[in-house]
């Protein structure tokens, strides 16, 4: 196989899911691992992709966001471990706000025995929050397609009339220039009401998310407290810099 349709396979392939695995690929195509390395780092010189360890990802403009189902798909273990680690955060008697994400959704199986209230902007999170048998209040407004979270005057009104003992928000970029970051306006200023009018605020983002930088500023490092895996490499290095700016 050519060079030429080897990438115009990879980058179709791209189209239908958001990552993918350097082996796989080469067992598909029925050639080296160094060969679709090769193709890899060429198309990540042309802009068209993003090398990750292991395979490459889609790359995403500033303004666009992966779907519901997309982001499902990626760092599914690393989302409940985090997810558990945010769960064990919540006590007793909390009010929390529940971002809408693939993330937070992972808090629902330890949060089920939990005498608190949860509000939410996010359909999925409700229906999990609701088939657990959650006190769950869902804010009004526009239905994003694309994620099913809650967005527009209506839900960003709400969100500020309520005050929350924990907040725990999913973040799509997380950069030591820029901070956490998201790239639809709406949905920022939510996130961002939802942070202000919390006691504890806790940013949940696996490690696709660090040194990304996306459309919509949200908050600085320091305005909230970053929950991930310790697996993670970059942990440490974003913690000291929060630390010294506390």
């Amino acid at each position: 196989m050519l060079t030429e349709e080897r990438q115009k396979y990879i980058m179709e392939a791209l189209t239908k899911v958001p990552i993918l695995n350097l082996q796989e690929v080469s067992k598909q195509l029925a050639v080296s691992e160094s060969t679709i390395r090769r193709d890899f780092d060429s198309l990540e010189k042309a802009g068209k992709l993003e090398r990750i360890h292991g395979g490459a990802k889609r790359v995403q403009q500033r303004n666009m966001e992966a779907s519901l189902s997309e982001k499902s798909q990626v760092n599914v273990l690393e989302k409940q471990l985090i997810g558990k680690l945010a769960g064990e955060m919540v006590a007793d008697h909390d009010t929390i706000y529940l971002d809408s994400g693939t993330t937070t959704i992972e808090m629902i199986p330890w949060i089920i025995n939990k005498e608190i209230i949860v509000v939410t902007n996010g359909l999925e999170v409700a229906q999990a929050l609701y088939q657990s048998q959650i006190h769950t209040i869902v804010v009004g407004g526009e239905i994003k397609e694309s994620t099913g979270t809650l967005i527009g005057g209506i839900a960003l009104s709400q969100v500020q009339s309520f005050n929350f003992d924990k907040a725990f928000i999913g973040m799509n970029g997380i950069d030591l220039d820029t901070g956490y970051t998201t790239p639809d306006i709406e949905e920022a200023q939510i996130k961002k009401a939802a942070i202000d009018h919390s006691r504890y605020r806790y940013i949940l983002a696996d490690a696709s998310k660090f040194d990304q930088s996306t459309f919509c500023h949200v908050c600085d490092l320091d305005r909230a407290i970053l929950l991930t895996n310790e697996s993670n490499s970059k942990y440490e290095n974003y913690m000291k810099i929060m630390e010294v700016s506390q």
